[in-house]
Formats: C-alpha cells, sequence, structure tokens
C-alpha cells in the first residue's frame, strides 16, 4: 500500500509545480514589465501609398502590452488593416535610426536612391498581423522591417521621408503547415516626415512607456529593473525641430 501511496503525492506534487509554473506570469510572460492589460499610448501620424502611388496621410494607433513589453501600431491601409508589434530592440533601432537620419539631414549627406537608403539605418525582424476585412481571417507573419529614407515628391520637387519599410513575408501557418490556400504578407512603406517620426519615437521610448502604466495603474509589478524610490523614470525629450 506504502509504493501508491507514495507514488500518488509524487504525482500530485509535480502536478502542483507545473501548475504553479503555468500560471506564474513571469514565467508565462518572459519580457513582462507589468502584469497588466494592454493600454493606449497615444495616435501618430504617417504617409502611405495610394493605389495611384500618391503619399495618403493616415493615423496610427499606437497601444502598449506591459505583459509582452511590446509595442502595437495599428493602421489601415489599401483596404488592409495591419497590426505591427515591435518589441523594445526594434523600438530602440528605430529611436537610433531617427537621430542618425536627423543628422544626415542636418549635413545634407541625404541621397536619393532608395534601393541604398532603405535600410541604411538598421532592420531586425518584427511580427505582424493582418486580414483583409472585418471576418477575414486573420495572417501572421514575421517580416524583416528595414528603417532608412527616401524621396518622394514631383520632380524636382521631391522632399526626403524617414521610412520603415515592412518586408513581405510567408504567412506563418503556411510555413508551418505547407497550406497553399494561405496568403503572405505584402510590403508596405510608411513614409514619416521628422516631425511625425519624432512623434513615434517619444512613444517608442522605453522611460516613456513605463511612467504610462504607472500612471494607469500606480501599484504594478515591473520586472524589468523599473526603479522602485517614489522617483518615476523620465521620458526622453526629443525637443521641437525646426523644419
Amino acid at each position: 500500500m506504502k509504493k501508491p501511496i507514495i507514488i500518488f503525492f509524487v504525482l500530485v506534487s509535480v502536478f502542483w509545480n507545473f501548475s504553479c509554473k503555468t500560471t506564474d506570469p513571469k514565467i508565462r510572460y518572459p519580457d513582462m514589465v507589468a502584469d497588466m492589460e494592454p493600454v493606449t499610448a497615444g495616435t501618430i501620424e504617417a504617409e502611405f501609398k495610394t493605389f495611384l502611388g500618391r503619399l495618403n496621410k493616415l493615423e496610427v494607433e499606437v497601444e502598449f502590452r506591459p505583459r509582452y513589453n511590446e509595442v502595437v501600431l495599428n493602421f489601415r491601409t489599401q483596404a488592409t488593416t495591419y497590426r505591427q508589434f515591435w518589441n523594445q530592440e526594434g523600438r530602440e533601432l528605430f529611436i537610433k535610426a531617427l537621430q542618425s537620419y536627423n543628422a544626415d539631414y542636418n549635413a545634407q549627406k541625404l541621397e536619393g536612391k532608395f534601393s541604398r537608403t532603405r535600410r541604411v539605418y538598421g532592420k531586425f525582424t518584427g511580427k505582424l498581423e493582418w486580414s483583409h476585412g472585418k471576418f477575414m481571417q486573420v495572417g501572421n507573419s514575421l517580416p524583416l522591417f528595414e528603417l532608412g529614407y527616401s524621396f518622394q515628391g514631383t520632380r524636382g520637387k521631391e522632399t526626403p521621408y524617414f521610412t520603415v519599410s515592412q518586408n513581405s513575408a510567408i504567412e506563418e501557418s503556411t510555413r508551418q503547415n505547407d497550406d497553399s490556400s494561405k496568403l503572405d504578407s505584402i510590403a508596405v512603406f510608411m513614409y514619416f516626415t521628422r516631425e511625425q517620426a519624432a512623434a513615434l519615437a517619444k512613444l517608442f521610448d522605453q522611460a516613456g512607456l513605463l511612467e504610462l502604466i504607472r500612471d494607469k495603474q500606480p501599484q504594478v509589478d515591473n520586472y524589468d529593473g523599473v526603479p522602485t524610490d517614489n522617483e518615476p523614470p523620465k521620458a526622453a525629450n526629443y525637443g521641437e525641430a525646426e523644419w
């Protein structure tokens, strides 16, 4: 009788430990900075190409997901809704890329060939969700995002824009199941004036995001080395540039 009892208690102990681990938010969300629901960070503007090739200014909703330490950009262009997921590494790269672009802009070092400038400030692999209609199935992919710049406008009156190039990518279920009925995500180019890019950089700033969730829920549990004293971290100040 003793052996079955011992086995029973061992199984109970294993089940209990597994249950605790799977419900521990620190284990379920290894990049978590706070155990709370997504919060709205704000709205910015960006330029997108129309079907006729002209730039069209659209609003982009910005959401912060503290459990994943991700910022989500929500926008709709050319009849498709997109959700870009930017991790902290990608956000920091965006901020550094914009600083380099501003330096090149002020030094008048920008050149005109987009084939050489579309990834001049770096690249990273991000996550993407997209759908073509309200009730259409959502696609998922891991596209390469490239940071650079491009001149746009009529010949002789071109204006430089900071760019985020969202490359086409294989739909993940297609990659895993070889389902030929799935559609891959297409390439999308986001164009920013320096003012528009600076607005997004402020929302990408990690200190500013942590300050945002402190305001939303003062007593949050932070797992990213957030100061525990009474002084909240200050967001980076990018200033108001002249252009």
